[in-house]
């Protein structure tokens, strides 16, 4: 079986499924188990996100956007160092070496994940990347978008400070 994905070349959401990026927003943040760390070794994303405010950045080694993207998630990362905030990424798809070699190619220091089956990513209707989640404490999916932007940091900032 062939899995379809897609990247938004905008990075604004415009060609993504469903077409309301908010559509999955106000909802429980799916099970996590199918996300393994990117490194051996390393916690399950579960053991790192209950009870905190939570941003998943959904990725893809081939999605431009995602690489355009990923130095915005790792300064908010940097930003919102020793507080309640925890960023993830998730890269979708089986790739795991390619994943590796971005992330370190990259310089990506928070914590990396991969979802190699698409079973989150499906959960959440995320199969266009980029796709940002913002979880709040209670573990509900409160934003989702396609580009970090004023409105998705106005919402990280009122979770972490509120």
């Amino acid at each position: 079986m062939t899995a379809a994905l897609a990247c938004d070349p905008s990075g604004a959401g415009q060609t993504h499924a469903p077409a309301d990026p908010h559509a999955a927003a106000l909802a429980p943040l799916p099970s996590l188990e199918a996300i393994e760390p990117l490194h051996p070794g390393d916690p399950p994303l579960s053991a790192q996100v209950g009870g905190h405010v939570v941003v998943i950045d959904l990725w893809a080694t081939w999605c431009a956007p995602c690489r355009e993207s990923m130095p915005k998630v790792a300064r908010l990362a940097d930003a919102y160092a020793g507080t309640d905030l925890v960023v993830v990424g998730v890269h979708v798809g089986p790739s795991v070496q390619g994943a590796v070699r971005f992330a370190e190619e990259a310089g990506i220091d928070y914590p990396m994940h991969i979802d190699p089956e698409y079973a989150f990513t499906d959960a959440v209707g995320g199969r266009s990347v980029p796709l940002m989640l913002v979880v709040d404490r209670e573990g509900v999916i409160v934003h989702r978008t396609h580009a970090l932007d004023h409105e998705t940091l106005a919402i990280v900032r009122r979770l972490v400070e509120g």
